[in-house]
């Protein structure tokens, strides 16, 4: 954006391009349910058994509620699309069709503008 260089495009399935970004490939709800809900109740199952070594010693006292992997599957789910929802009001290049096809995001205006006329 500083310098003027194009964003690189990304095919999608049913024909056109997206803008390929971080926000692009990692905040629609395909990314939530095949890549971050998976990578986040891994790496929550990971920190339940890490809770022997590193956890014991800083929270001696503190009890470790075991949780399904279900739970941890839908929290990781929940979580997430709530974190969608945030960014949906927040930022244009959220694309909820990726990567079937391009769907803008409805919450933000391309005519919005944050410079306040007096």
């Amino acid at each position: 954006m500083v310098f003027g260089v194009d964003i690189p495009t990304v095919p999608l399935v049913f024909g056109g391009f997206a803008p390929q970004g971080l926000h692009v490939i990692t905040h629609n709800p395909f990314s939530i349910i095949v890549i971050l809900a998976p990578g986040t109740m891994l790496l929550a199952k990971l920190t339940e058994l890490a809770r022997r070594g590193v956890l014991r010693v800083l929270f001696a006292d503190a009890e470790w509620i075991k949780y399904s992997l279900a739970q941890t599957y839908l929290s990781a789910m929940f979580g997430a699309f709530l974190h969608l929802g945030w960014e949906l009001t927040m930022h244009q290049d959220v694309d909820l069709g990726f990567p079937c096809f391009c769907v803008q995001n409805p919450f933000i205006s391309g005519q919005a503008s944050f410079s306040r006329s007096t």
